[in-house]
């Protein structure tokens, strides 16, 4: 009897062309790979074997649709690559498993404190790993102040912003109160010097085993993702990273970011996703397709944390989709 056909689908694939491809790459004859975005001018649907049209997740109709692609081209599996849709997401994990349909993805809880960057600092805070401090808000932030807990620069950003977008840094307390008259919901956080490091995990499905963690050193970064990178391992920094990702009861892919102090590890973002630094991952043999494809296919894989070579840089080029016609 032939195995079962493994179609997924990638959702707010947008220009995530590289992931698309390293999708189709893996799967081959077994299955197709679908791009669903808001946008029929999403770049990286030109990479898959089909287009899916979706309505942003915070439409009331969000679900229905997706419950009615997943059934229409026989999805086996979903797996969102921005954050507000993987919250959204996560609230329907359970339903869609009772036609068959797999997130990769963590629970509501794990997403929700993940999106939530003071949840986030809190959990980190509790369980004891270092954080940059964080306040909500000018009041929070003043009496931190005032009493010597931090100083300038400070780092502001929304509690549950992403990509960077409308984070500033203020070196006086009136930028703080501007920022704040603006928006009430904004946290000013620690602004942390010394090397940034992105780290890519892949927790098995199945066994709920850390499979792979690949670590590489952030040269620069643009609106918010990674744009050149190079492979490295840290002492310790495997260990810590694992039960961290046990602990937040993270599966399936996660992309955590972080500094390196004199005083350790201090953890700035967790994105439980694949991020966009992931493609170095990939071709240093990290393959978390295939971990994907194999759980998909009721195979757990074998841990190979930490199984690259150091030393091999990731530089972001522009590429072109040129195309007569839209996907539709």
């Amino acid at each position: 009897m032939p195995d079962k056909e493994i179609n997924i689908l990638i959702s707010s694939a947008g220009r995530r062309n590289n992931l698309i491809r390293y999708f189709k790459e893996e799967i081959g004859t077994r299955g197709k790979i679908y791009a669903g975005d808001m946008s029929s001018l999403a770049a990286a649907i030109h990479y898959a074997d089909g287009f899916i049209e979706m309505p942003p997740c915070n439409d009331p109709y969000y679900f229905s649709k997706l419950k009615e692609t997943c059934e229409k081209y026989n999805i086996c599996s979903v797996i969102a690559l921005t954050d507000t849709e993987l919250t959204e997401l996560a609230k329907y994990t359970s339903e869609l498993e009772k036609i068959g349909v797999t997130v990769v993805g963590s629970p509501y809880k794990t997403a929700e404190c993940c999106f939530d960057k003071l949840f986030l600092y809190r959990f980190c805070e509790r369980y004891g790993y270092h954080a940059p401090r964080t306040y909500l808000g000018y009041d929070s932030f003043k009496s931190a102040y005032d009493m010597g807990e931090i100083d300038f620069p400070v780092y502001i950003k929304p509690r549950t912003g992403s990509a960077s977008i409308d984070n500033t840094v203020a070196n006086t307390m009136e930028e703080v109160i501007l920022q704040c008259i603006l928006r009430s919901d904004l946290l000013i956080q620690e602004k942390l010097e010394g090397l940034e490091i992105g780290i890519d995990i892949y927790r098995d499905l199945i066994s709920g085993e850390i499979i792979s963690i690949f670590s590489k050193d952030k040269i620069s970064m643009r609106s918010g993702e990674t744009e050149k990178a190079v492979s490295a391992h840290h002492e310790g920094l495997f260990e810590m990273i694992s039960e961290f990702t046990l602990a937040m009861d993270i599966r399936g892919v996660v992309d955590i970011d972080l500094f390196v102090t004199s005083s350790g590890y201090h953890i700035i973002d967790v994105n439980p996703r694949f991020g966009g630094g992931y493609p170095l991952a990939y071709e240093c043999g990290c393959n978390f397709p295939e971990y994907i494809i194999n759980n998909l296919s009721g195979k757990e894989n074998t841990p190979v944390v930490g199984d690259y070579e150091d030393g091999i840089y990731m530089l972001k080029c522009e590429s072109l989709v040129i195309s007569k016609d839209i996907m539709r």
